[in-house]
C-alpha cells in the first residue's frame, strides 16, 4: 500500500515538474512565430517552437505593432542570412514588452525597441552590422550577451552594444569594433545610456576596437544621476585621448567599485607628461580600480 502511494506520488511530481518546465515558455501562448518576418498583432505571449531564418534586407524579422507584448523565444534563434541588410532581428513600438530568451544573428540591428517601461532580457545577440540594442531610457536590460557587433562594409557612424535604457545589469558585451576600410570616423561603445537616473551595474564590457579618428567608450552615462558600479572593463590597449573605460557627460553620476584596464592615455606638452585615468564621472571613487 505504501510503495502504491510512493510511486503514485513520485508521478505526480514528474508530471508536475515537466509541466512547469514546459509553462516557461509554451503555456499560455496567445499565438507562435513559426516564420519571418512575423507581425505580431495581438496582445499576450508569442513563442518559438523553432530556429527561424530569413533573407530580409529591411523591416523587423520580428514586429511588435501594440502594447503589452511578451515575446520569448525559448532560446531559439532568428537569423538573417542576407549580407549588407539593413533590418532588426525585434522592432517593437508601444509600451510593457517583455522580449526574453531570443538568439539573434546577422542583422543590422539586434532590436530596437520604442516606447516605455520594457524589458528586455536573456537574450544573445551575435554577428550584428550596427547596434546590439537600441531602446528608450525606461527599458530594463538584464542578463543579454551581446558579441561581434560591427564591421558592416559600407557603413560609417556609430558602432554600439547598448544604446539606451535605464537599468542596465549583468549583461556581456564582447568585441564591439568599427571597419576601418570604411570608418573613418569609428566611434565604438560598449553601453551608452540615454537619459537619467539608471543603474549600470555588474555588465562585463571588452575588446572594443575604433577606426580612423574614432574614439572608445566601454560605458556612457548622457543624462545626470546615473550610477555605474560593480563592472568590469577589459580594453586592448587603448592609450588615445578620448579613450575612456566610463564617462558620465551628465551632471550628479557616481562611478564607484568598477575594475577597468587598458584605457589610460598620455598627454605631453613641452616638459611635462600627464597620464590620465579612464574612469571620469562626476563623483568617481570608492574601490575603483583604473589601470593601464
Amino acid at each position: 500500500m505504501h510503495a502504491w502511494l510512493a510511486a503514485a506520488g513520485l508521478a505526480a511530481l514528474l508530471a508536475y515538474s515537466s509541466c512547469a518546465h514546459a509553462g516557461q515558455g509554451r503555456d499560455n501562448c496567445v499565438g507562435y512565430i513559426d516564420s519571418l518576418p512575423a507581425q505580431l498583432n495581438v496582445q499576450g505571449t508569442w513563442c518559438m517552437r523553432g530556429d527561424l531564418t530569413t533573407s530580409l534586407y529591411s523591416g523587423g524579422g520580428i514586429q511588435i505593432n501594440l502594447n503589452n507584448v511578451v515575446v520569448d523565444c525559448n532560446g531559439y534563434r532568428i537569423e538573417n542570412t542576407l549580407p549588407g541588410n539593413r533590418a532588426s532581428g525585434v522592432t517593437a513600438s508601444g509600451n510593457n514588452h517583455v522580449i526574453r530568451n531570443c538568439d539573434v544573428r546577422g542583422y543590422f540591428a539586434g532590436m530596437l525597441v520604442s516606447g516605455q517601461n520594457n524589458t528586455i532580457e536573456d537574450n544573445r545577440i551575435s554577428d550584428i552590422g550596427h547596434v546590439g540594442l537600441q531602446v528608450e531610457a525606461t527599458t530594463t536590460i538584464r542578463r543579454n550577451q551581446i558579441v561581434r557587433v560591427g564591421g558592416d562594409t559600407t557603413f560609417e557612424g556609430h558602432i554600439a552594444g547598448i544604446v539606451g535604457g535605464g537599468d542596465i545589469s549583468d549583461n556581456v558585451v564582447d568585441t564591439v569594433f568599427a571597419n576601418p576600410g570604411v570608418n573613418l570616423n569609428g566611434f565604438v561603445s560598449g553601453i551608452a545610456t540615454r537619459g537619467g537616473g539608471g543603474v549600470i551595474t555588474r555588465n562585463r564590457v571588452r575588446n572594443l576596437r575604433a577606426a580612423g579618428n574614432g574614439t572608445a567608450r566601454a560605458i556612457e552615462t548622457d543624462g545626470s544621476y546615473h550610477y555605474v558600479t560593480y563592472n568590469h572593463i577589459v580594453g586592448p590597449a587603448l592609450e588615445k585621448p578620448f579613450h575612456y573605460a566610463i564617462y558620465c557627460s551628465g551632471g550628479e553620476s557616481h562611478a564607484r567599485d568598477n575594475i577597468a584596464s587598458g584605457y589610460r592615455f598620455t598627454v605631453t606638452s613641452g616638459n611635462t607628461t600627464t597620464t590620465y585615468g579612464s574612469i571620469v564621472c562626476n563623483l568617481a571613487g570608492g574601490a575603483n580600480i583604473d589601470k593601464p
